[in-house]
C-alpha cells in the first residue's frame, strides 16, 4: 500500500547562482488539503512547479506514488495531476465551453469526439467552479476572477487524484474566494495550494508547509505550524491567535509596530 502521495529528498533549485529551494525534504501524505504559505520569495511557486514537473531540480527527487515524476508518461500524468497556475492566459480565444472541454483531454484517444459522459462532466465542473453561465462567452472578454474560475473548471474535468494551485484566490472577491476553498475542502482528490491569506489556509487546509528563504520550517496541522513564535521568526510579525468560533481553527490577529506602540485600544 502506498503510504505517501509525493516524496520530496534533498531537493535543490537554484536559479542564475540565487538559491531558491535548498535541501527540502519532505513526505506529503494523500487525501489532505495542503497549503504552502511563506513570504514573497520564499519559494512556494518553484516547489509547485517541480512538484508538476514544469521544472527540474538541479539536485534530489520528487517521487509520486512512488515513481519519479520524470519517469511518469505525459499523458498519465495529466491523468493523475492537475494544475491551476497564477498565470491565467491561453493562446487563443476559445470559448469557456471549449476551454473546460480541454480538461478531458488526457482521457481521450486522438480525434476521439466528445462523449455524452464528456459533456456531464464538462457541465458539472462548469457548475461546481460557477462558470456555467460563462459557458459562450470569448475567454478574451472574462474578467480576470472569471478567468480563474474557468480555468479551476478546466483542472475539475480533468477529473485527476490531485489538483495543484498557484495562489487561486488571486483576482477573487471575498465570496468566490470563499465559494472555491468550500469546493476544494468538499473535492475526493488531494489538494496542493500555495496561499498567501493565512487566515484562509488556517480555516481550509488540513496540513500547512512553512518555507522561508527557500528552506522548510515547519510541516504539520494549523495549530502546529501557526504558532506566535514561528510567525514572528518567517514574516517578522507580531500576532495573537484566537480560535474562530465558526471552525474551531486557528485565527490569526496581526498587530502592526504603530499600534503595538499604542498599546489595545481601551474600550469605551
Amino acid at each position: 500500500m502506498t503510504k505517501y502521495l509525493y516524496k520530496i529528498s534533498s531537493l535543490n533549485y537554484s536559479l542564475q547562482e540565487k538559491q531558491i529551494l535548498n535541501n527540502i525534504q519532505l513526505v506529503l501524505p494523500e487525501g489532505k488539503f495542503i497549503g504552502l504559505i511563506g513570504p514573497n520569495g520564499s519559494g512556494k511557486s518553484t516547489l509547485l512547479k517541480l512538484l508538476y514537473r514544469y521544472i527540474k531540480p538541479q539536485n534530489g527527487q520528487v517521487w509520486l506514488r512512488e515513481k519519479d515524476v520524470w519517469e511518469i508518461g505525459e499523458k498519465q500524468f495529466a491523468k493523475e495531476v492537475a494544475v491551476v497556475t497564477q498565470e491565467s492566459s491561453v493562446a487563443f480565444d476559445f470559448t469557456v465551453k471549449e476551454l473546460v472541454f480541454m480538461g478531458r483531454t488526457p482521457h481521450k484517444k486522438l480525434l476521439k469526439r466528445d462523449s455524452k459522459s464528456d459533456e456531464e462532466i464538462v457541465e458539472d465542473a462548469m457548475k461546481k467552479a460557477d462558470v456555467l453561465h460563462l459557458a459562450n462567452r470569448n475567454y478574451s472578454s472574462l474578467s480576470g476572477g472569471e478567468k480563474k474560475r474557468v480555468i479551476v473548471a478546466r483542472a475539475l474535468a480533468q477529473q485527476t487524484d490531485v489538483l495543484i494551485l498557484d495562489e487561486p484566490t488571486n483576482h477573487l472577491d471575498i465570496e468566490h474566494q470563499f465559494a472555491l476553498l468550500d469546493l476544494l475542502s468538499e473535492c475526493s482528490m488531494t489538494v496542493i495550494m500555495a496561499i498567501h491569506d493565512l487566515n484562509l489556509a488556517a480555516t481550509y487546509c488540513d496540513k500547512l508547509l512553512l518555507l522561508q528563504k527557500g528552506k522548510l520550517c515547519a510541516f504539520g496541522s494549523p495549530e502546529e505550524v501557526l504558532t506566535v513564535e514561528q510567525l514572528k521568526h518567517v514574516f517578522n510579525v507580531d500576532v495573537e491567535i484566537m480560535t474562530n468560533p465558526f471552525t474551531n481553527k486557528p485565527y490569526l490577529q496581526f498587530v502592526s509596530k504603530k499600534y503595538k506602540e499604542k498599546g489595545k485600544v481601551n474600550e469605551s
